[in-house]
């Protein structure tokens, strides 16, 4: 309790924005004039006054959406960026305030305008529907499915602005590209179909449900359960940045829980498709395409407990060179976290077999799981040895590692793609790829593809590439540690 309660974060967040005087006088001067403007525009629709009732309804709740979604979570990560650029948060450090309080207090006090205007018009909205003819209880469910939403993102913002500069207008990017694809990337990763709720939007936005669960779609409890999974991973990594800025938001630990927690949403949206579908009118990906995409989205997931465990290594390793007095403890091995997400991948593979896909029915083979293991293996392998020969030289391992992504994934589909186009035939040509195997996704896609192409070169050339960073990290090659 004294984390929501006696939380000196909130305090002074809420204080900085005027406190409750200025707080309860914006929300009044706010509910007279949306109140004057319901008040205006009913009284011009008489005699026939319910649709204009039921029009209020929704606007209400799209109100409340900008509210709480755009405006309360844009107060977190200002409030969180501005701490961190004024170096307040180092002043934060001082007190005896843990991580988690801290993180609770910004989302407490930053977002307490947008909470307290938002609950003005969910009062404003009683009284609406109630006119509306809509059920009282009906409108409460939309507003608690709207908080657990809330809550959601700004878990997630408050975690992206300690994480990186922009984080929340990055999180509002990927949702444009996601809307601007027609909602493709959402039915072409399964994932993404269970944490985007559209259960929640609809009960939302068409006011269907009550206040008791019996009424609440199971696949809408497995949205929330998913949002309070990503909630908690996103609140114990903001935690650990408020503590520690230098260190890595994720462990080895942390990180292969929520790719485990990828891999498990996926298998869920695979295995009951009618639950999570977007709607009847969009073409649903055959499962093997959805199969490829979750692999590859788990690859680059995985990128983040490979540079934890990397990072991890490294520091250890430093302090055992500074015979520091209190070394830290021995952390997970890299190689035992590559071999973590390739088991966890495993049982994902077996979802497709026996299923129907594009209308024909499904057979997974032996040589294709053996072959998509070895992909994920050498990629972790690979990926978690060259992070932890950057993280020895310098602390930043982007720039270098994004690189190693261009060469390894989209050079070799590139140098094919090249090759064919300038084939004098090209347009009337099959293509047929020569180097695509090397990369991890031109290995997956032509493993589930059913042009039998031969890709075991390909895939022995990668499993060699991927050795090379191992090499690095032996020897007269390897980097000596940071001290």
């Amino acid at each position: 309790m004294p984390t929501l309660i006696n939380n000196p974060i909130a305090y002074s967040q809420f204080q900085i924005r005027g406190g409750w005087k200025n707080t309860l006088s914006v929300a009044l001067l706010y509910m007279l004039v949306l109140g004057g403007a319901i008040a205006f525009t009913i009284r011009l629709s008489q005699p026939r006054t319910g649709p204009a009732w039921n029009g209020w309804v929704v606007g209400l709740l799209v109100i409340e959406s900008g509210l709480l979604l755009l405006f309360g979570a844009s107060r977190v990560s200002a409030a969180i960026r501005r701490d961190i650029t004024l170096r307040m948060m180092e002043s934060h450090q001082l007190m005896p305030v843990g991580g988690f309080t801290a993180v609770i207090g910004y989302l407490i006090g930053a977002g307490s305008q947008a909470f307290v205007l938002a609950m003005a018009t969910v009062l404003l909205g009683v009284v609406v529907a109630s006119q509306a003819g809509i059920s009282v209880s009906h409108f409460i469910f939309a507003n608690v499915a709207l908080l657990e939403l809330t809550l959601f993102t700004w878990f997630v913002t408050a975690f992206m602005a300690f994480l990186m500069k922009g984080g929340f207008w990055l999180m509002g990017g990927v949702a444009f590209v996601v809307l601007s694809s027609n909602l493709s990337l959402v039915t072409i990763l399964p994932p993404l179909q269970v944490i985007a709720g559209l259960q929640t939007v609809e009960s939302i936005f068409t006011l269907r449900g009550t206040a008791t669960a019996t009424f609440i779609p199971w696949a809408y409890a497995v949205t929330v359960l998913s949002h309070a999974f990503i909630a908690a991973i996103c609140l114990i990594g903001a935690a650990r940045k408020y503590r520690r800025g230098e260190d890595s938001a994720f462990g080895p630990a942390l990180g292969l829980a929520m790719v485990a927690g990828w891999i498990a949403l996926g298998a869920v949206a695979v295995s009951w498709p009618e639950s999570f579908k977007i709607n009847d009118y969009m073409r649903t990906p055959s499962i093997t395409d959805q199969l490829v995409a979750m692999t590859i989205s788990a690859l680059l997931l995985a990128i983040v407990p490979l540079a934890s465990a990397a990072w991890a290594h490294v520091e250890w390793r430093r302090h055992r060179l500074e015979d520091d007095p209190r070394p830290m403890r021995q952390p997970l091995p890299i190689w035992a976290v590559a071999a973590g997400v390739t088991l966890l991948l495993l049982p994902l593979l077996f979802i497709a077999d026996g299923d129907a896909s594009a209308g024909t029915l499904v057979n997974v083979s032996t040589q294709q799981i053996v072959a998509t293991l070895l992909v994920v293996a050498s990629f972790c392998i690979g990926m978690g040895y060259l992070l932890r020969w950057i993280y020895l030289a310098v602390p930043k391992a982007l720039l270098i590692g994004g690189l190693w992504l261009l060469i390894t994934w989209l050079a070799p589909i590139l140098i094919d793609a090249a090759i064919h186009a300038a084939q004098p035939d090209a347009r009337d040509s099959e293509f047929k790829p020569i180097f695509g195997a090397i990369s991890p996704v031109g290995a997956l896609l032509q493993i589930w593809g059913d042009d039998g192409y031969d890709f075991r070169i390909g895939l022995i050339v990668q499993m060699v590439l991927n050795t090379i960073p191992v090499l690095l990290n032996v020897g007269k090659f390897s980097v000596r540690a940071r001290v």
